[in-house]
């Protein structure tokens, strides 16, 4: 405040005309803006005014609303007839036998889903029996990463090891939690890590893909290396995926 004083002091000493008529036209503005104001209130208190006279009142509206004829009361009445019988064609009874239905539908998929990997790892097996490799074993989460893939190919009408945003098989399997393995956090003296993908699409059976898969000679590699231990197998309609890895740790 002492500041504020001293400076204004100081300005009219020194050029005392321009002080008096910055004073003076601040002054001015003041007074137009507050009359500016003064008349938006007065125009806005007439606009609401104006609002609480064209407001129509609720008897109004009652009288103003059009009243049905008979031909729309008896349209109305064979709508609401005919929601009823929609109702009643679908009574509890009925809606319980329809997901019932749907649930065995969904039991038998999975089980032909299961018999069907069933069927691939017996035959994958007897391959490598054939050249004397030990068999491999259903490992859970390449199943995940595999059953996982075949639907994605499926779903989004695709065909490669590589996925449309660029993931590896290595990447997707690793995703699932298998062959995680790093030198930081194992406690061992050594591991062991190897991955593998086979696909396919279009075949109906087992037997179908695995004479495909065994006709091809990198299919055949992945089948009887001895290299790979474990594999999962996902299934989505046509779409067959394979995925096999190893993961091996050596104690210290």
């Amino acid at each position: 405040m002492h500041r504020l004083s001293s400076l204004l002091v100081t300005l009219s000493l020194l050029a005392p005309q321009s002080v008096s008529a910055w004073y003076a036209d601040d002054f001015i503005q003041v007074q137009q803006d507050t009359e500016k104001r003064s008349e938006e209130q007065r125009e806005e208190q007439r606009a609401r005014v104006r609002v609480r006279e064209n407001r129509p009142t609720e008897l109004q509206s009652r009288l103003n609303q059009k009243k049905p004829t008979v031909q729309e009361k008896k349209v109305s009445q064979r709508q609401r007839r005919k929601e009823t019988e929609i109702w009643k064609s679908e009574s509890a009874p009925q809606r319980r036998l329809r997901d019932r239905l749907n649930r065995r539908a969904s039991v038998r998929t999975s089980t032909a889903v299961e018999k069907l990997r069933a069927d691939i790892l017996l035959a994958v097996n007897r391959e490598r029996e054939k050249v004397g490799v030990p068999p491999l074993k259903r490992n859970l989460m390449l199943q995940t990463s595999a059953q996982a893939y075949a639907a994605d190919m499926k779903n989004r009408n695709f065909f490669s090891h590589e996925s449309p945003e660029g993931e590896t098989y290595r990447e997707r399997i690793q995703r699932s939690g298998y062959g995680t393995i790093t030198s930081e956090n194992c406690e061992c003296r050594s591991f062991s890590l190897a991955f593998g993908e086979n696909l396919a699409r279009g075949q109906l059976t087992a037997e179908d893909v695995m004479d495909d898969w065994m006709a091809s000679p990198g299919h055949r590699a992945n089948i009887l290396t001895e290299h790979f231990i474990d594999i999962g197998i996902g299934i989505d309609g046509s779409h067959w995926v394979q995925h096999f890895g190893t993961m091996e740790t050596v104690k210290r």
